[in-house]
């Protein structure tokens, strides 16, 4: 019994430390994103440095660009049926989004849309693992950007292009445009 107690004991104090049952603060919730957003671009960015390493006669480029695109298609689901640019770009947008990438809607037409980004974690995550700027560029305009278009499957008669992104500048610009 006496063991039970010093377990309970142990559990609620970790669990006070931790502030579980406490109501989660905007910071909060946003620190949570970017750490998964980290995690994302990590993951990628270690599995796609081994596979070159270890296989360097295998295109790591192109199994983490379709891989990539795969996702970004199975994350879109079903095809939708949205009228304008401006529907689309809204549809790819939420809350979480908007905080964690600091998301700016800037367009809402409807033959474009378009918003700006002035943080991204996934860029911020190559960086301080020490990558260099060519290798953030081609993750960020090729790797990363697989998946956003992989998710334009959703969309039929629209296109997404980043003509600005953080990996070589400040501004991060999501345009949608009709076809």
């Amino acid at each position: 019994m006496a063991q039970q107690e010093n377990f309970e004991t142990k559990r609620c104090r970790f669990e006070e430390k931790i502030g579980l049952h406490e109501d989660i603060t905007k910071e909060d919730y946003i620190n949570a994103l970017e750490s998964a957003n980290r995690d994302r671009a990590l993951y990628a960015w270690f599995l796609y440095k081994k596979l070159k390493e270890l296989y360097p006669e295998v295109d790591a480029q192109k199994v983490f660009t379709e891989a990539i695109y795969e996702y970004g298609v199975t994350r879109a689901g079903a095809e939708k049926n949205l009228k304008t640019a401006s529907e689309v770009l809204l549809d790819q947008t939420s809350k979480a989004g908007m905080l964690v990438f600091d998301q700016t809607i800037t367009e809402l037409g409807e033959e474009s849309a378009e918003k700006t980004m002035k943080n991204c974690p996934l860029v911020n995550a190559l960086r301080a693992v020490g990558a260099e700027d060519a290798e953030i560029e081609n993750f960020c305009k090729h790797i990363f950007f697989a998946g956003d278009d992989g998710q334009m499957t959703a969309y039929p008669g629209y296109k997404i292009s980043f003509p600005e992104t953080l990996s070589d500048g400040d501004t991060c610009r999501m345009c949608i445009d009709r076809i």
